[in-house]
């Protein structure tokens, strides 16, 4: 991989963007590995279960519906090729700190290397992100920062899927249910209008306040030369840039992590509500997709990038205020959520529905 990255060092100062995007998909496709094409009646029967999945949450009346994008199965390999673009929301705000040298003041003596070599090093720092996410990820939801790119696709990452179901003894069916409903559902909260949106302005407003670490950066950029500092660069996303998060930044970092939390646990919950009795093993399945390995957690991949902690257990307490808000106020201030932004829980309010329904629900009743 190294020897042909090195061979492109012409096209690593090239590109027509401030991300290199054809770069980024190369090291994506390097890092996801061979592909692993899904035979065709496992994928007819994953598709046939997306259409289920779109009825049995409508059914339900979980959530408030909204079409999710169709069903599409897919390998770690083609999953990382067709949705690094959609990380375009995480990428450009990071190409912005390069550009403008780190935000390090003039003489520091990289900030010139910084503006020449940034749209290969946001390729390359994504591209390892991506690549990564790719071995352990069942979904793009999975990924705990999805791809939030408009069109971004609803996938069903199959190899995936199927080798957590075997390594964890799991009932294969189940277990393919509901990893599909839980694409659909969250798909289809990432389908109202304003959501994607938000969740890229929250994600960009953090990346815009984070500092570069100069002494680390510089010592990271000298190590290019050498290929096996290279290749180990490439295998941890985020071990590139730097960054560390002032208490300034507390606030968005906050509002990103409970929005995260709630469409994770507000989709389990709708998960739940669409399976009935079709998932009798649920609990366990769930458990398996909460204990794997670092090396395949794909939360822990994103966190390392951004130096955020995405928290299962907060998601946890997400589902439980989710369930809690629509047991003491009923359908209507469910919805209340997903009206517009002024609707989302503070991180605070998570733990407080009492205290969310203070701020949201009293105002809308005078």
């Amino acid at each position: 991989m190294t020897d042909n990255i090195f061979d492109r060092l012409a096209e690593l100062l090239q590109s027509a963007g401030p991300v290199n995007w054809r770069l980024g998909i190369q090291i994506a496709e390097s890092i996801a590995g061979a592909a692993d094409p899904v035979d065709p009646w496992i994928a007819e029967e994953y598709e046939e279960l997306g259409r289920t999945a779109v009825m049995l949450i409508g059914r339900s009346g979980a959530a408030d519906p909204t079409p999710a994008p169709p069903l599409a199965v897919i390998d770690p390999r083609g999953w990382a090729a067709a949705s690094i673009e959609g990380y375009a929301y995480l990428a450009e705000p990071l190409a912005a700190k390069f550009s403008g040298g780190g935000g390090m003041a003039p003489g520091m003596g990289i900030e010139a290397i910084l503006g020449q070599l940034g749209p290969a090093l946001v390729g390359l720092q994504v591209g390892s992100l991506v690549g990564a996410l790719a071995h352990g990820l069942l979904g793009p939801f999975d990924a705990g920062l999805p791809p939030a790119a408009s069109g971004s696709g609803s996938y069903a990452v199959v190899p995936n899927i199927e080798a957590m179901a075997a390594a964890e003894g799991l009932d294969t069916r189940q277990t393919r249910l509901w990893a599909v409903l839980r694409e659909t559902a969250h798909q289809s909260l990432m389908a109202i209008p304003w959501v994607r949106g938000h969740l890229a302005a929250l994600a960009g407003s953090y990346i815009d306040g984070l500092e570069m670490r100069p002494d680390q950066l510089q010592e990271r950029l000298q190590g290019l030369a050498d290929p096996a500092e290279l290749e180990r660069l490439m295998s941890e996303p985020g071990g590139l840039a730097g960054f560390t998060a002032g208490p300034e930044l507390e606030e968005v970092r906050g509002d990103l992590m409970a929005m995260l939390a709630l469409l994770d646990g507000f989709g389990s919950l709708v998960v739940a509500a669409a399976a009935g009795d079709l998932l009798p093993d649920l609990a366990a399945i769930r458990r398996a997709a909460a204990s794997r390995s670092p090396e395949t957690d794909p939360e822990r991949v994103i966190g390392q990038m951004l130096g955020i902690e995405i928290d299962r257990g907060l998601a946890d307490t997400a589902e439980a205020f989710s369930a809690d808000i629509t047991t003491r106020w009923g359908v209507e201030a469910r919805d209340r959520l997903w009206r517009d932004p002024a609707g989302l829980p503070h991180l605070a309010e998570i733990h407080d529905p009492v205290g969310w329904a203070a701020r949201v629900l009293l105002p809308d009743d005078l």
